[in-house]
């Protein structure tokens, strides 16, 4: 079976490389894996370290993207989500004219421990989309939103750390990437249509993360099949390390103890670094 799987990396180079070495360790004997991963066209800003470049070169394509102005989007709430979605979407188009029959998105820092995406294409082998919502919550959020001053409501958002897509799924995505970004809707229509969905809700704007509109349209509008899973499931056998990124993990984290976290169990498990 012949997975594309695309990783977004905005973090220090041993993350993406823990990722793609356990992938590989795990999955390669099971699958045809074709890797792309995203990275930030100034990542030499960020850090000296370009190893990640180097380790990949004979097992990954990897893919510049152009940063946003993060002095203009200051005070966007969401640029963070929209940095995100920019190299996803990027990641996508990249991976147009390949043959796969699913397409597996991760995070880039991740330790996967074993086999995940067997047991779920066995389970779910009709499923468009395999994921699951960010903290299990499955109903929009309503939320005083401090920056912008006004009441809204959080929709579900399916996690992108791990998510499986049909090649159906997929091509329908690609007819508008816009689904991927973060986005305020005034439209009451669709609020109408959230509360009716969502009973207990308020008819207030809703807010989509990035890639939550995805599973918005696709059980609403595109009548694709989706399952969305607990998250201990669906993340069962990985370790995601969160709080790794250049931008939103340095601002509101320390990245440090889990770069040395990381650093620690790549160095012990992965001696060779990643094949070239």
């Amino acid at each position: 079976m012949k997975i594309c799987t695309v990783i977004s990396s905005h973090s220090p180079s041993v993350f993406t490389k823990l990722t793609v070495a356990s992938l590989l360790r795990e999955m390669r004997s099971k699958f045809d894996l074709n890797i792309h991963i995203g990275v930030h066209e100034n990542y030499s800003d960020y850090t000296t370290d370009l190893s990640l470049f180097d380790e990949t070169r004979s097992i990954a394509h990897i893919h510049l993207v152009p940063e946003i102005d993060w002095i203009a989007h200051n005070e966007n709430v969401y640029r963070y989500s929209l940095m995100h979605a920019k190299n996803l979407e990027n990641l996508l188009k990249q991976v147009k004219y390949y043959d796969f029959d699913h397409l597996l998105i991760l995070d880039n820092d991740l330790y996967i421990q074993k086999d995940f995406l067997t047991p779920l294409l066995e389970r779910y082998p009709d499923s468009d989309l395999i994921g699951h919502y960010f903290a299990d919550k499955r109903e929009p959020s309503s939320v005083n939103e401090s920056m912008a001053g006004e009441r809204i409501q959080m929709m579900p958002k399916c996690s992108v750390w791990c998510t499986v897509l049909s090649r159906r799924m997929y091509d329908n995505i690609m007819k508008d990437t816009t689904v991927l970004y973060p986005e305020k809707i005034y439209d009451t229509s669709m609020i109408e249509q959230s509360v009716e969905r969502f009973p207990g809700s308020e008819s207030v704007p809703l807010v989509f993360d990035t890639f939550s509109k995805v599973t918005f349209k696709a059980i609403d509008d595109w009548g694709m099949k989706v399952e969305m899973l607990p998250e201990a499931e669906m993340m069962d056998g990985i370790m995601h390390f969160s709080g790794s990124s250049f931008n939103y993990g340095s601002r509101n984290h320390s990245v440090e103890p889990g770069r040395l976290r990381a650093t620690e169990i790549y160095e012990r498990e992965f001696p060779d670094g990643l094949e070239k």
